[in-house]
C-alpha cells in the first residue's frame, strides 16, 4: 500500500476523539411492512439537534430521497431481513439535510420509515405511522407516534471510536456506502486557510482533489461524481492548514 493510505492509518491511530456514533438495526419483519425479502432497503429520517417532544418537529434535518437508489441511507443486510446504518458522526450525517448543516452538537431525536429502492414499499411503526426515537439519554429509546414502544428498531449508541477528529476539525464521507455520488463533510472548530481534499483508490492513486480557501468556523459539505469509480474501498484524505487525516468509503453498483 503507498503513502497516503498509510498516512491515513497513522492518523486514525493517533488523533481521534468520540463522535456521536449510531447504529441503527431495522427489522423489516416487524410493524405495518412490505419490505420481506427485499434485496435493498433504505432509512429515510429526520433528525432534530433539540429535545423536543417525539412528534413530527423530529424531521428538522431530512436525510432521503424517496424513490431514489442513490445510496443515501442504504442500509447493509446483516441477516433475514434484518438491516443496519451506521453513522459515524449523526451530526454531520444529518448536515447533509437541506436546510443543513446541523447547528448543535448532538442529534436528540429521530424520525425514520424505511422503504425498498424504488420507493414503492415501506416499513412503517405498528399502526403504519412514523417510528420516533429518544437519543437524550445514554440508551437509545424507540417508540411508535403514539409513543408506545416499537421494537422493530434497535440504536446503539457507540462509545468507541466514531470517525476521525480532533480540536481543530472534523470530517467524514456521507453516504458510506455510496453509489453514484457522495460528499465530504468537515467541520471546522478554528478558522483556516486553505483545505485540499483528495480521494484515493487502493493503490494509493489519487483519484480526485478538491482545494478550498480560507473558511471560517462551521460544518462544510464539499460533493463529489462517483461515477468514473469501480466498485471496492477508497480512502480520503483532507488536509486543513498542514494537519492531515482521513478515512475510507465504499463504492458499491
Amino acid at each position: 500500500m503507498k503513502k497516503p493510505l498509510l498516512v491515513l492509518c497513522a492518523v486514525l491511530l493517533t488523533s481521534w476523539s468520540i463522535a456521536q456514533n449510531l447504529t441503527i438495526r431495522y427489522d423489516a419483519t416487524k410493524g405495518v411492512s412490505s419490505l420481506q425479502g427485499e434485496t435493498k432497503v433504505y432509512m429515510h429520517s429526520g433528525g432534530s439537534d433539540d429535545a423536543g417532544p417525539l412528534d413530527n418537529t423530529a424531521w428538522e434535518y431530512v436525510v432521503g430521497n424517496w424513490g431514489a437508489d442513490d445510496g443515501v441511507g442504504l442500509m447493509t443486510n446483516v441477516g433475514t431481513d434484518l438491516w443496519e446504518l451506521n453513522m459515524p458522526d449523526a451530526v454531520a450525517y444529518y448536515s447533509q439535510a437541506s436546510n443543513g448543516p446541523v447547528l448543535g452538537n448532538k442529534i436528540y431525536r429521530l424520525g425514520m420509515v424505511f422503504r425498498d429502492a424504488a420507493g414503492n414499499k415501506s416499513g412503517k411503526d405498528n399502526n403504519n405511522d412514523d417510528i420516533f426515537a429518544d437519543l437524550s439519554g445514554p440508551t437509545a429509546m424507540v417508540y411508535n407516534k403514539d409513543g408506545t414502544p416499537f421494537d422493530g428498531v434497535v440504536i446503539t449508541i457507540n462509545s468507541g471510536i466514531g470517525d476521525v477528529k480532533n480540536a481543530t476539525f472534523e470530517s467524514t464521507v456521507y453516504p458510506n456506502p455510496l453509489s453514484s455520488a457522495g460528499m465530504v463533510a468537515y467541520t471546522l472548530n478554528q478558522p483556516a486557510e486553505q483545505i485540499i481534499i483528495r480521494l484515493y483508490d487502493a493503490t494509493g492513486r489519487v483519484m480526485d482533489e478538491y482545494v478550498q480557501g480560507a473558511r471560517g468556523l462551521g460544518t462544510y459539505l464539499v460533493h463529489f461524481d462517483a461515477t468514473h469509480l469501480a466498485e471496492g474501498v477508497y480512502a480520503y484524505q483532507i488536509a486543513v492548514d498542514g494537519q492531515v487525516k482521513g478515512g475510507t468509503f465504499v463504492v458499491v453498483r
